[in-house]
């Protein structure tokens, strides 16, 4: 890319931003480098009143006991034993921190990042609760010297503030599970929480308010804990800063339906388990929880009732990756604990994270619920740009993407993949999108995030959305004039996007997807302007499906649980694609960070003379046959299926009829 390019696109990014945002990263940018220029060393804290606050995690002292889940709890066992061999697994890929240290170069950023979290805390705090013959305090106090050695100069992962942020809510988990050795280990507790005070006054310095969204929820998260486990002045400002800003960043993220505004299913759980934290650690500390927290996390328990599909994985959209994602089930399950109510319960499995905040008592309750038969079907979430489409059981699902790619002023997980979906049939992932497999800048990090790796429509080679370096993106594709409508026969999508409008010529893409109940599934895009383009229509299959074909225009399913067909109308050609790197990536797949499969991607292409309609058809059982009706004002489509036929009428002035 060319440096006048990377100016125009930052400049362009930069457009988006608040001036609050700016002054932030400015100052916060100059204290580092006066640290740095400094040369300013740890120092750890020596006037500080720990409080010896309850703990989030009340079933630890019955894990050894709880039978129900010792398949769980001897899997966080052997992770314990690996990290006390020095040994870390984080996203796909084991390194020796005997070999790399704190900061090594070897290893991605968010690998590091991993490290730095110390996460692995609750694996120790599960080996110190369940095997007597353990060495989890001892490998904890190990790494913690370690972090506190090679982490002296305040620069470096160690010193963001998104790491300080969740290693010091894990150092206080650690303080108050290993409660009786620290308390025996002077020297050890006042270097450990000394450390962990002086964190937390760079963290209160320097909150991520540049970044904002899952970030500073993180930040505030961190404050509300510091702020209960230590006591003074200075601790008690920390505290009402994080509640401040707690009530502020809820009226801005969680939407009124619920959904994250970061639009990211991953991120929804990972906010959602913050929430769902702080609320109890208030409670159980004593303090009054806000209404707005807990209205806040009603309606993310409800978004995710409706979102979540029968086999309990999210859609993959934009920066989900599962291996780093909360278990939405187990997030359920808590809700239903903390709130009482059974509605959430989806699922007899108790995990290990209801176990560890809930207990036997939360187990017992749990018990007496039968699972819940939830009753949602296809809906609009209008404020966070999600249409799903699906019958009551979930087995057929269908979710678009029909919102904007991201917060005006946080790019930082946005995909080009307006207008793209995942389709479930039976059950089964049957198109996917393609997930994130790396954040680090670079080929993949830019493949996974364009609209090729999405199940959308490609103008000219390009994306809809100028999605560039790691996180940032320039202009932004816009969605208009969303349409939904369902009856007993069909439920029915429609939104076109903008992001083609800066081309030359300027394209409007509108999708319209029509579920005939246990019929056929219809995808068609109409492309208004003037003057010819190359459209390429992007279809990803899960990598154990592929499509055979049948003829020009017809290919069957293979590996899927029941007979379905795919049928192009409108196309001029068509290309498979499969783990390909040149001329261009393509076909590639990645449910969790770091693992990288190959998936079959059919490609409808069309050499198109402004306007036209184009698309598909998946078909269930047989092939039925589609062609668009010429002769009248407005386009229409006919699918003939069996003895039945159907006309989709489209119209840029009105809504699409269906018949």
């Amino acid at each position: 890319m060319s440096r006048l390019r990377q100016l125009s696109l930052l400049l362009t990014t930069m457009r988006y931003l608040t001036p609050s945002q700016i002054w932030h990263r400015g100052r916060r940018l100059a204290r580092q480098r006066w640290l740095q220029y400094s040369g300013a060393q740890l120092a750890y804290a020596t006037q500080w009143q720990y409080t010896s606050p309850n703990p989030l995690f009340e079933g630890l002292a019955e894990l050894d006991v709880a039978h129900q889940i010792s398949r769980h709890i001897e899997s966080r066992n052997d992770v314990a034993r690996e990290i006390a061999e020095g040994r870390f697994l984080f996203l796909h890929q084991t390194e020796e921190i005997d070999k790399i240290g704190w900061h090594s170069p070897t290893v991605s950023q968010l690998w590091r990042y991993q490290l730095h979290y110390f996460n692995y805390v609750q694996d120790l705090l599960i080996w110190e609760c369940t095997d007597p013959a353990n060495a989890a305090y001892a490998t904890f106090r190990q790494l913690v010297r370690s972090w506190n050695d090679a982490n002296q100069a305040y620069q470096g992962d160690g010193w963001h503030p998104y790491t300080i942020a969740l290693r010091s809510v894990n150092w206080l988990h650690a303080i108050i599970g290993f409660k009786q050795y620290v308390q025996e280990d002077d020297l050890f507790r006042f270097e450990l929480i000394g450390s962990l005070y002086t964190q937390a006054q760079y963290l209160f310095r320097n909150l991520e308010l540049d970044v904002r969204g899952n970030h500073l929820l993180e930040n505030i998260r961190a404050l509300c804990w510091l702020g209960i486990a230590f006591d003074g002045s200075e601790p008690q400002r920390w505290y009402q800063r994080g509640i401040d800003l707690l009530t502020k960043e809820i009226e801005e993220q969680v939407l009124e339906d619920g959904g994250h505004f970061e639009r990211t299913p991953g991120y929804h759980l990972v906010v959602l388990k913050d929430l769902l934290e702080i609320a109890l650690w208030l409670k159980r500390n004593h303090r009054s929880c806000p209404d707005e927290l807990h209205q806040a996390i009603h309606r993310m328990l409800d978004f995710l009732l409706a979102l979540l599909p029968q086999n309990g994985l999210v859609p993959l959209f934009k920066d989900t990756a599962w291996d780093i994602s909360p278990n939405p089930f187990d997030l359920l399950n808590v809700g239903a604990i903390y709130f009482d109510d059974p509605r959430y319960k989806l699922t007899e499995e108790f995990g290990l994270y209801p176990f560890l905040l809930f207990g036997q008592r939360g187990w017992d309750k749990f018990q007496t619920w039968p699972v819940s038969k939830s009753s949602q079907t296809s809906c609009l979430f209008k404020h966070s740009g999600w249409a799903l489409i699906c019958n009551p059981s979930k087995d057929d699902f269908c979710i678009i993407d029909v919102g904007k790619p991201c917060p005006d002023y946080l790019p930082a997980h946005a995909h080009a993949d307006l207008l793209s979906y995942e389709l479930t049939i039976d059950g089964q992932r049957i198109i996917v999108d393609s997930g994130v497999y790396e954040y680090t800048r670079g080929h993949w990090r830019d493949y996974f995030r364009s609209t090729r790796a999405h199940n959308t429509v490609e103008i000219n080679a390009t994306n809809q959305s100028d999605v560039w370096s790691s996180f940032r993106v320039a202009h932004r594709a816009q969605p208009d004039s969303v349409f939904f409508h369902q009856s007993s026969e069909c439920v029915l999508a429609q939104a076109s996007h903008n992001g083609y409008c800066r081309q030359h010529p300027p394209v409007t893409h509108r999708r319209t997807i029509v579920w005939c109940q246990q019929k056929f599934w219809l995808f068609v895009d109409e492309l208004w302007g003037d003057g010819k383009v190359q459209s390429s229509n992007h279809i990803h299959l899960h990598p154990d499906v592929d499509l055979q074909p049948v003829n020009q225009t017809t290919w069957q399913f293979i590996n899927t649980k029941r007979s379905l067909y795919l049928l192009g109308f409108g196309h001029d050609s068509y290309l498979y694609s499969k783990g390909q790197k040149e001329p261009f990536y393509q076909g590639w797949y990645s449910e969790k960070f770091g693992n990288l499969l190959s998936n079959q991607v059919l490609t409808l292409q069309k050499d198109a003379v402004l306007s036209c309609v184009h698309g598909y058809g998946i078909f269930y059982d047989v092939p039925g046959s589609i062609e668009m009706v010429s002769g009248f004002s407005v386009p229409r489509i006919v699918v003939s299926y069996a003895d039945n036929s159907y006309m989709l009428e489209l119209s840029p002035q009105v809504p699409p009829v269906f018949l």
